[in-house]
C-alpha cells in the first residue's frame, strides 16, 4: 500500500544521502592532498610555484563548497530517521489507560516499548553506517536523539497534565476517593504515572548512551529528564514508595546531567 511505499522511498533516500554524506567526507579529506601531489609529480617542474598555489586554493575552495552540503545533508538523514522514530512514541499514550482509576500497582520497571524507540536508528546504522565517519556517526545520533527527545519531552508533559487535570476536577467534585494521592497510604494515579515516566526515560537515555554519546550533550534529553525526574521525586513522599525506590532507579542518566 501507500505506506510500503513511502517506508521504500525513505528507505532509498537514507541510502543514497548516506553514500553521497560519505563520498563527500572522502573528497574532504583526500582530494586536496591528491590533486596537489599529482600535479606536482606530473607537471609540477612545469608550473610556476603562483600557479601551483592557485590551483591549490581552487581545489581547497571546491572542497570548503563540499563541505557545506554536509550539515543540511545530515538534517535530512536525521530528521526522516527521528520521525520514524518518534513513531515509536505512541504507546506512551497506553501508560494512561494502564494506571488511570485501574488500582494497579506502583510500575517497577521501564515500559517495553521504551528499548523499540531508537529501533528505526539501529537499523539505518547497521544498513548504512559502514559508510559513515565517527564524527559523521555522532553528528546523526545527537541530532536524532535531540529530535525524538523534543517530542517525548512533549507527550509526557501533555499526560501529566491531562492527568493532574482530570485528578484536580474529581477533587473539585469531591469524587476523589479513588485518586486522592494521599488517602489509605497508597499512591494516585498520577503518582504512578509519574514513576512510569521517569522508569521510561530512565531506559531511553540508556539507550541513546549505547552510541556512544554523553547525555548532558543533548540538550532535549536534559530538558526531558530533569522534568521527569523533579516530577517523580516531588511524589516521593507516598507510603508505598520510599525515597530509596527511586533513588535506586538513578543511572548514568542522572550522573551525567547533574
Amino acid at each position: 500500500g501507500m505506506e510500503s511505499a513511502w517506508r521504500d522511498t525513505e528507505d532509498m533516500f537514507l541510502e543514497t544521502a548516506s553514500k553521497v554524506y560519505a563520498d563527500i567526507e572522502t573528497m574532504k579529506s583526500r582530494l586536496p592532498a591528491e590533486i596537489a601531489s599529482l600535479l606536482r609529480v606530473q607537471v609540477g617542474s612545469e608550473l610556476p610555484a603562483a600557479t601551483l598555489a592557485i590551483v591549490d586554493t581552487a581545489f581547497a575552495n571546491c572542497t570548503n563548497a563540499l563541505d557545506s552540503l554536509l550539515p543540511p545533508l545530515a538534517d535530512a538523514i536525521a530528521t526522516t530517521i527521528g520521525n520514524t522514530c518518534c513513531e515509536g512514541l505512541q504507546p506512551l499514550r497506553g501508560i494512561l489507560a494502564t494506571y488511570r482509576m485501574t488500582n494497579k500497582p506502583p510500575p517497577t520497571q521501564h515500559s517495553r516499548f521504551v528499548t523499540n524507540i531508537l529501533k528505526p536508528y539501529k537499523t539505518f546504522m547497521t544498513s548504512h553506517g559502514q559508510h559513515l565517519s565517527k564524527e559523521a556517526t555522532h553528528v546523526l545520533t545527537m541530532k536524532v536523539s535531540e529530535c525524538v527527545s523534543q517530542k517525548y519531552y512533549a507527550m509526557a508533559k501533555d499526560l501529566l497534565d491531562s492527568v493532574k487535570k482530570a485528578e484536580d476536577v474529581l477533587k473539585r467534585l469531591s469524587l476523589g476517593k479513588g485518586v486522592d494521592t494521599r488517602q489509605g497510604g497508597s499512591s494516585s494515579d498520577t503518582d504512578k504515572i509519574s514513576l512510569q515516566l521517569f522508569l521510561d526515560v530512565r531506559k531511553f537515555g540508556s539507550e541513546i548512551e549505547h552510541f556512544d554519546v554523553k547525555l548532558a550533550e543533548i540538550p532535549a534529553y536534559s530538558k526531558l529528564w530533569l522534568f521527569i525526574k523533579e516530577e517523580a521525586e516531588s511524589r516521593m513522599g507516598a507510603p508505598t514508595r520510599p525515597t530509596q525506590e527511586i533513588a535506586s532507579t538513578s543511572v548514568s542518566a542522572e550522573t551525567a546531567l547533574n
